[in-house]
């Protein structure tokens, strides 16, 4: 499937290079036959022989360490955005709602994390490389902590960096830090290795959090303009934002086809790398055998 899947985004992203209106109408069209091509290359796929899954596999693992560098960068985006919204609201004098999400979110989520930290120290504390990752995160999450609270003492790193911000960020690090640590195949270090449950929560929050990057990226774009009329900025809004000029207005407004533009171009790139990650994810990064069988191995920490 991540195979299929990458072929597809690659060919319409090759289609949308040039720009032109009947790019356009291939994007925002033609839905059954996107389907029916999509299955075709799932069905196709089992035909390849598995020794190509090994090299696949492989090339997977590259881009999918870049991915993960673009679902960071979107998930902080979000967390900007949603605050930058949420502060709006007070601003303009809805403050009951606004003021409890702020503050029920920060909370839950600070809580949250650290019990999920304790819970790190409990399963992986006692070998050095799980140590020397458990300290840098707590030394890297205290100085966001102290960053955001420097505000009390007017004292301002980023104008919309708030401890709402902080607290969205640590639970993706703590996420990242579990992930990690719940994938060394040395049993001696992690006695999670061999628990499927484990396994199956790892995959189960990991597309999660690629749902969410991917719900990021179509907000950016979306609410770009409007970050832009209140003078906010965020930290992705402006990668895939959409450009409100002539170019961005409909060619056919009834039809719903609009104008490929960069940001379009950029999202498939990202829904390209997104497509790797895919065959990561579901297998847990395992390292692809010939047999077709995945296994643990160092790349997933």
């Amino acid at each position: 499937m991540s195979f299929a899947l990458t072929c597809f985004h690659v060919l319409m992203l090759i289609i949308l290079i040039p720009r032109a209106q009947f790019c356009s109408a291939i994007h925002d069209g033609f839905w059954p036959v996107k389907y029916v091509l999509m299955l075709g290359i799932f069905i196709a796929a089992w035909f390849i022989k598995p020794q190509f899954f090994v090299v696949w596999g492989n090339i997977c693992r590259g881009f999918s360490i870049v991915y993960l560098f673009v679902q960071a960068y979107f998930i902080m985006n979000l967390s900007y955005l949603w605050n930058d919204y949420l502060m709006a609201a007070i601003a303009m004098g809805e403050q009951c709602y606004a003021k409890f999400l702020l503050l029920a979110v920060s909370i839950l989520a600070s809580c949250g994390s650290l019990v999920w930290l304790v819970f790190c120290f409990k399963w992986f504390w006692g070998c050095g490389t799980s140590n020397f990752f458990l300290i840098e995160t707590c030394i890297l999450l205290l100085w966001f902590y102290v960053a955001a609270l420097l505000r009390l003492c007017n004292v301002t790193l980023r104008e919309n960096y708030t401890i709402f911000v902080c607290s969205m960020a640590t639970v993706y690090l703590v996420y990242q830090l579990w992930s990690s640590l719940a994938s060394l195949p040395n049993s001696t270090c992690n006695d999670l290795a061999l628990n499927k449950g484990n396994t199956a929560l790892q995959i189960i929050i990991g597309a999660l959090f690629s749902f969410i990057t991917v719900i990021s990226i179509a907000i950016a774009s979306q609410t770009s303009s409007e970050s832009s009329a209140q003078k906010t900025t965020t930290a992705g809004a402006s990668v895939v934002a959409e450009q409100v000029d002539d170019e961005a207005r409909p060619i056919d407004e009834e039809a719903a086809i609009f104008p490929v533009t960069v940001p379009t171009l950029i999202f498939q790139a990202i829904m390209v790398l997104s497509s790797f990650y895919y065959g990561m994810l579901f297998t847990n990064w395992g390292n692809v055998l010939n047999d077709g069988v995945a296994e643990k191995t160092w790349t997933s920490s």
